[in-house]
């Protein structure tokens, strides 16, 4: 027979800071610009699943949740405590870490217009903006995440990430998730051009019914639970002669010595 201890492989685990490669199933995300080129800028080669073939990636869940907590991923970790760290130099290994998501994030390129960046229907401005609005030739890389559509991103020639809010600050976060089912929905009823007032009014009309229904399915839910019990009582009720009281059963009580 098997045994179910889990057995760990008598080595040292190092690994730490950038990676060399990135193993990836082929997902379309995976295939995006930004990632090529944001493992490209770091020098982190992607290298994809064979078509069709999942078995090949079932290993890395089993080696991420066994080594999870045992291995300091990122450079600049403190280790487990200060002994271990000795003269390691934490503070001096680390890049800027919300530089490096920002770099990995998906982007769109846009020209900055004198009212701002126009992206998914939606426009952005921030005083930031001011000196290149309506100057601006060449469109620029503008960064965005996908679970808050609030802010966008725009990197200078430094390498810093400058957000750039709504324009209408007054319009409530989205996701990209919503602002699809938003637009697919217009197109289903025949809207040939929108704006983002449309946009968002359909998005809050969206989240009113899905809260109506969770309501909904809250309230069968309770009625389902108390179904019994109302048929229970009803057929109780139907076999007792008028202006009798059926005897109801007392619960168990248990003596605790």
């Amino acid at each position: 027979m098997r045994s179910s201890k889990t057995r760990l492989l008598p080595m040292d685990l190092v690994q730490a800071g950038i990676p060399e490669t990135l193993h990836l199933d082929n997902a379309p995300e995976f295939h995006a610009e930004s990632l090529t080129r944001a493992a490209q800028e770091y020098g982190i080669r992607l290298e994809y699943r064979p078509v069709r073939r999942p078995h090949f990636g079932g290993h890395i869940e089993r080696l991420i949740g066994t080594t999870m907590g045992a291995v300091h991923l990122l450079p600049g970790t403190t280790f487990s405590n200060v002994a271990d760290k000795g003269d390691y130099p934490s503070e001096k290994q680390p890049i800027n870490p919300t530089e490096f998501f920002f770099d990995f994030l998906p982007d769109e390129r846009r020209l900055i217009r004198r009212d701002g960046i126009r992206l998914f229907n939606i426009h952005y401005w921030d005083n930031y903006l001011s000196p290149l609005a309506g100057r601006s030739q060449q469109p620029v890389i503008v960064k965005y995440d996908p679970r808050n559509l609030s802010r966008i991103y725009l990197r200078d020639d430094g390498g810093h990430y400058w957000p750039i809010p709504y324009r209408d600050l007054a319009l409530p976060p989205i996701s990209l998730w919503e602002h699809r089912e938003a637009m697919k929905r217009l197109r289903q009823d025949g809207r040939q051009t929108v704006d983002e007032r449309l946009i968002f009014s359909t998005i809050l009309e969206q989240r009113k019914l899905v809260e109506r229904a969770r309501r909904t399915s809250r309230q069968r839910r309770a009625v389902e639970r108390i179904r019994p019990l109302v048929t229970s009582t009803a057929n109780s009720a139907s076999a007792e002669a008028p202006g009798e009281v059926s005897e109801i059963t007392p619960y168990p009580v248990e003596e605790w010595s």
